[in-house]
């Protein structure tokens, strides 16, 4: 199966949209690669400081989806962008083992994807 096959299938799983749902970090699922520039482009993910307190540390970042940004009452929207970390962002993000790519973080980046545009 294509990554293009496999995100379109995973779009169309019934998820729990709720806030639970999307910060599930129980279970696995088969993870089609992403393109984290393309994402970024899109405005579909940023790499903000991590937890929103600046760091001069590169490898102190956190990946915000555009389905953090959107929430009402969202905590991350203010988060400023780090691009010194955005080369570890992307090792990380690359490698299905370093744990950033749980379930509900998966299912943000894809609705957030989806909602700026990429699968049309």
């Amino acid at each position: 199966m294509s990554d293009r096959d496999a995100i379109t299938r995973a779009l169309l799983e019934p998820w729990d949209m709720s806030p639970a749902g999307m910060s599930d970090t129980s279970g696995s699922m088969p993870y089609a690669s992403l393109d984290l520039p393309a994402l970024q482009r899109a405005g579909a993910v940023r790499i903000t400081e991590g937890g929103g307190k600046p760091s001069a540390d590169p490898n102190n970042w956190s990946l915000v989806s555009h389905y953090n940004d959107v929430q009402p009452n969202s905590y991350t929207r203010d988060w400023q962008n780090k691009p010194a970390a955005y080369g570890d962002a992307a090792q990380a993000f690359a490698d299905p083992q370093s744990g950033m790519l749980y379930p509900g973080k998966y299912k943000q980046i894809l609705w957030s994807a989806q909602k700026r545009g990429m699968f049309e």
